[in-house]
């Protein structure tokens, strides 16, 4: 055909090419294969097959409507700018075909095998658009209509937006600004970088790789992976779309992606430093194993089922639960979970198993479930604030550890875990309800128990609990809880061999009574803290610790082992409370050695010392290193029986103890140097075994029921202030005990016991003086106010001296030494009173008339009235009185007064070789 009209009329075609130039035919074929303009007829023109194979022309179709049934191009260019186009269908393997206005083909479509399509006009295409090794541009302005799309090689380029029956792509590329919308997407391999819309989903198939880079996507049938790899290159573009994944790979690269859900069965997903926000259900069948190495990101969950296994190998960041409803989730490398997520094992034989070191918020498990750690560590608890972090009754096994971190409740409730890596308490608190069995499994499984923090309790509030495992001690832990203070925490010596180990200085706050059996070494220091109820708040040592010393800041310690408190200082805060803790040997008497603790002790505020338990040589408490007060005056309340044997320095005591038992003591032995005094306050017992007991300061007596008790011959120079009554007692009768102090105040004085008691001081305490039993030694310096005397009391007088007060009781009265003592008040003691030397002068206001007197030496004078008297060898009696019944035997001296008759006996025996001297 040559450049002009194409109608029936103008005579511009050459038959087969060659020949006279002829009209066209409606119905011919139409070969354009030389350069040519042409104005199709405005009434339309039509053809059987129209081709254009010289690759050299270049056709330009212009006018009218172009109808044929095939339009084939090879080669060269056409630009059909005409009206309008309609064939069966339309190919192009090479050269370019540009069309402008309408196109339409009825059955048989568009094939682009090379060279390249341009759509730039309306384009209605029945029997598909496909695209094999040549280009498909949809232009800018154009449409595009189709009821498929295939793409196996080549391109298509969406310029405009587009709608299409389905989509199939196995090769090449689409791309363009565009909207392609689909009822289906069915790829194998290939890229798609235009935006998908329609109804249908998008279906990867085979084992080529698609690789989707369109920035977003509208379609809302989904995504399935089932073979080959799915490549989403572009961020988001999985938004609003659920993917499943069975077979294949998901492959989300280096982009941060996201999807309503994805469903896992079979297959992989895969990234690099992308994420995919999503929620993920992985159904895996026995025998599978699916995987994800992407990162999985957002606020939703994991949920795994099927008996197949889910590998996690991404650095995941999701905080939604991992629920696994059956089968194995493994993590593939550290921390694949994100930190303030939660695992959960929901049905029998869910195993979660790790592949690195792991931390999680919170574990929970149903019972015959299972995490196997294999030989990492997996840390609970660490993004939970508060709250449960619970693995109910999931068992442990492997080689690897547990770390308790954050400040949540971890509760253990398997006694079966087996797992040997140890158990690491560092913040929060791990509540158990079972400690296992001994030596099979407990909690804490078989290895080492490290508390570096927080709190260990059981979670009943009544039933004690055990530690069978080994233990390391480093930094402040707490024993029990105001809801568990009844619960008791024992570390258990039940499998032999169990220790502990203090890896730095450590406290122990109990609120619940703990019983550490267990021997605890380290070059430490280990302080005892806690809070609640006294009987709570209360750890006990029973084992041989190598340790560098105890501090206790509150609360009770027991010990049962004479080296329990280590090496070091014992340290008492204000209130701190220290006793043996039970019996500690086979205790016999008052045999010590095997239990008497050798560490020194300072007591930095007010102490007790003893446990309040029952009374007897079990209970008493023996240290025999130094006792430093630092320099302030202690409080010391006797819960049980103390004895100090070494020195009590800086300070002063206040002993007490309060209304407990009445035989309790403090026992002080060394020659000790404390400065302030002592204060005996309510039913104490002061064991002084040395001269130096009770230091330089003054021994004062304020409360009711103490004594003052002597277990040698002891000589005391403390003064002794009394302000209430004080009881001198002894341990046994043949000890002397000798008080030179002064002795002031408003109270009184009572000795018992059959051993003697000597005052020596100038005394001037009102509230007199009781003898119960045995001997009362002083003066009329020494001896003040009223004597109750129910044993002896001696006036070992060396001056002279005056006693006013009166002397009642069963007890005796003796005068020795060469002074002279004047009775002036009126006595009613009715024991014998003797005179050994000196004088004993009954003043003319004084009377002994209820007591019998015999003179042995010296000169009883009486001016006053006296008893009966016998005066034998040595012995003088004198004075202008009256006395009872004489007997003035041999050697014996009668000296009356200065007149006859002026001393006045009842009755007189004289015997011979008796003096009668005149005054």
């Amino acid at each position: 055909v040559s450049s002009g009209a194409w109608n029936t009329t103008a005579q511009n075609w050459l038959t087969g090419g060659t020949g006279s130039a002829v009209a066209f035919n409606s119905g011919d074929n139409a070969a354009l294969n030389s350069t040519a303009t042409i104005a199709v007829d405005a009434g339309g023109i039509t053809a059987s097959a129209v081709t254009l194979n010289n690759s050299a022309a270049s056709v330009t179709l212009g006018g009218g409507k172009l109808t044929g049934t095939t339009l084939s191009k090879s080669g060269g260019t056409l630009l059909m700018n005409n009206t309008e186009n309609s064939f069966v269908g339309l190919t192009n393997s090479a050269g370019t075909l540009t069309s402008t206005g309408t196109l339409t083909t009825t059955s048989g479509g568009v094939t682009a095998s090379g060279g390249t399509v341009n759509l730039n006009g309306v384009n209605s295409i029945s029997g598909g658009l496909l695209v094999n090794g040549g280009a498909v541009a949809l232009g800018a302005g154009g449409t595009l209509t189709s009821d498929s799309i295939t793409v196996s090689s080549g391109s298509l380029e969406v310029g405009a937006n587009a709608n299409n029956g389905g989509l199939t792509i196995s090769g090449g590329s689409i791309t363009g600004a565009g909207t392609l919308t689909n009822t289906s997407v069915s790829a194998t391999g290939g890229t798609i970088a235009s935006t998908l819309a329609g109804t249908g989903g998008l279906s990867k198939t085979g084992a080529g790789t698609l690789n989707l880079n369109n920035s977003v996507n509208s379609f809302t049938g989904g995504v399935a992976v089932s073979g080959g790899t799915l490549v989403a290159g572009t961020e988001n573009n999985l938004a609003g779309q659920a993917v499943t994944v069975n077979g294949g790979t998901l492959d989300i690269g280096g982009v941060n992606n996201a999807s309503t859900s994805v469903a896992l069965s079979s297959g992989s997903i895969t990234g690099t430093t992308g994420t995919l926000t999503t929620a993920l259900t992985a159904t895996v069948a026995t025998g599978v194993t699916a995987s994800v190495n992407a990162v999985l990101a957002g606020n939703s969950g994991l949920t795994k089922n099927g008996s197949g296994t889910l590998s996690l190998s991404g650095a995941n960041t999701y905080t939604g639960t991992t629920t696994v409803n059956g089968g194995t989730l493994e993590t593939v490398g550290n921390e694949v979970l994100a930190n303030a997520g939660t695992v959960s094992l929901v049905n029998a034989g869910s195993t979660f198993k790790l592949g690195g070191n792991e931390s999680v918020a919170a574990l929970t498990g149903a019972a015959t479930t299972s995490v196997n750690l294999q030989s990492y560590n997996l840390a609970l608890g660490g993004g939970v604030a508060s709250g449960v972090i619970n693995t109910n009754t999931t068992t442990m096994t492997g080689t690897g550890s547990v770390t308790k971190n954050g400040a949540g409740v971890l509760y253990l409730n398997n006694g079966n875990n087996n797992y040997s890596g140890g158990f690491t308490l560092n913040s929060g608190e791990v509540a158990f309800t079972t400690s296992g069995t001994a030596g099979v499994g407990t909690v804490f499984g078989t290895g080492t128990v490290n508390l570096n923090g927080g709190t260990i309790r059981s979670s009943s509030a009544s039933s004690g609990r055990s530690i069978y495992n080994n233990v390391a001690l480093n930094g402040t832990v707490q024993f029990g809880d105001t809801f568990s203070a009844l619960s008791s925490i024992t570390a258990s010596t039940n499998v032999a061999g169990n220790s502990t180990t203090l890896l730095g200085n450590s406290t122990m706050s109990t609120y619940s009574y703990t019983e550490w059996q267990q021997g605890i070494s380290g070059n430490f220091r280990l302080t005892k803290d806690g809070g609640g109820a006294a009987s709570n708040n209360y750890l006990s040592l029973r084992g041989s610790n190598n340790i560098a010393g105890v501090t206790v800041n509150s609360g009770l310690l027991g010990y049962k082992n004479k080296y329990a408190l280590g090496t070091g200082t014992l340290i008492l805060g204000d209130g701190a409370t220290v006793g043996q803790d039970g019996n500690m040997t086979s205790y016999t008497g008052e045999v010590q050695a095997d239990r008497t603790v050798a560490n020194n002790i300072s007591i930095l505020g007010n102490a007790v010392f003893g446990l309040g338990q029952a009374t007897g040589g079990n209970s008493i408490n023996f240290f025999s290193g130094g006792v430093d007060l630092n320099n302030g005056t202690r409080t010391l309340t006797l819960g049980n029986s103390t004895t100090f044997s070494g020195v009590v320095s800086n300070g002063g005591l206040v002993v007490d103890n309060g209304t407990g038992n009445g035989s309790r003591y403090l026992a002080l032995s060394g020659a000790n140097t404390y400065s302030e005094g002592t204060t005996l306050l309510n039913n104490v017992y002061m064991n002084v075994y040395s001269d130096g007991a009770l230091g330089t300061g003054s021994l004062t007596f304020s409360g009711t029921n103490a004594s003052l008790r002597a277990a040698n011959n002891i000589t005391l120079a403390n003064a002794i202030v009394l302000n209430n009554t004080a009881t001198v007692d002894f341990m046994n009768s043949a000890t002397d005990m000798t008080l030179n102090g002064q002795i002031t105040g408003s109270g009184g004085l009572l000795k018992t016991n059959s051993a003697r008691l000597t005052l020596g001081g100038a005394n001037s305490y009102s509230g007199g003086t009781t003898i119960a039993a045995g001997t009362l030694i002083g003066t009329t310096a020494s001896l003040q106010g009223a004597i109750t005397n129910n044993g002896a009391l001696t006036f070992n007088q060396a001056s002279s001296g005056t006693y006013g007060g009166v002397i009642s009781g069963t007890g005796t009265l003796s005068k020795t030494n060469t002074g002279s003592v004047t009775l002036s008040a009126t006595n009613s003691y009715s024991g014998a009173t003797t005179v050994s030397q000196g004088t004993l002068l009954v003043d003319t206001t004084g009377s002994i008339a209820s007591s019998s007197a015999t003179v042995n030496g010296g000169l009883l004078n009486v001016n006053g009235t006296a008893g009966a008297v016998t005066v034998n060898n040595g012995g003088s009696l004198g004075g202008s009185g009256t006395v009872g019944a004489l007997s003035l035997n041999n050697g014996g001296s009668l000296n009356p007064g200065n007149s006859p008759g002026t001393l006045t006996a009842a009755q007189a025996i004289v015997m011979g070789g008796s003096t009668y001297n005149w005054q």
